[in-house]
């Protein structure tokens, strides 16, 4: 549930509008139309979705919630956090809006409040890349089959450096 209220919660349209997708479809291949895309998202996705979008040759604008100076990437290595924070920085084909919180889609952009101010942001495509949220019906479907394990993204979305210590811990704890 969100910590925001009502009035600053983004409630997304349907996933059915072309130019609106999530950055998992947007870096698995499918590409957003129009030269200019708006990413909603200041976090590890966000960013490398931005860097791949401007890869692509496609003018990026990336919207993080968080007013800090650094982006809010949740990054345990820290030289990958500051390489991507690097390559960001000088990719003249991202401009970063700090602060910046969607408010409605609206024909040809998306309207934003932004430190307290409201403004239209333009925009070919929207692509989303905020937090992700566990899947695990096969995990559940299996919880009292012996020897079976839930780690990774089935349980919490998160790093795979995360799934990998996690893969670790469950394995040494394992009676053999």
């Amino acid at each position: 549930m969100s910590s925001l209220p009502p009035e600053r919660r983004w409630n997304p349209p349907p996933f059915d509008a072309d130019n609106v997708l999530t950055a998992i479809q947007v870096m698995g291949g499918v590409q957003p139309p129009g030269e200019r895309v708006l990413v909603m998202g200041g976090g590890v996705i966000g960013c490398e979705t931005a860097v791949y979008l401007a890869q692509q040759g496609k003018q990026v604008d990336l919207c993080a919630r968080m007013d800090a100076d650094d982006l809010d990437m949740d990054t345990i290595d820290h030289n990958n956090r500051f390489m991507l924070l690097k390559i960001i920085q000088e990719t003249p084909a991202i401009t970063v809006h700090r602060g910046t919180i969607p408010v409605r889609l609206d024909n040809g952009g998306v309207e934003v409040e932004q430190k307290g101010e409201k403004k239209k942001m333009l925009m070919d495509s929207l692509v989303f890349a905020g937090p992700l949220f566990p899947k695990n019906q096969l995990g559940k479907s299996l919880e009292n089959t012996a020897n079976v394990f839930s780690i990774g993204d089935c349980t919490e979305p998160s790093t795979i450096m995360e799934a990998v210590w996690a893969a670790f811990k469950t394995v040494r704890e394992l009676k053999g």
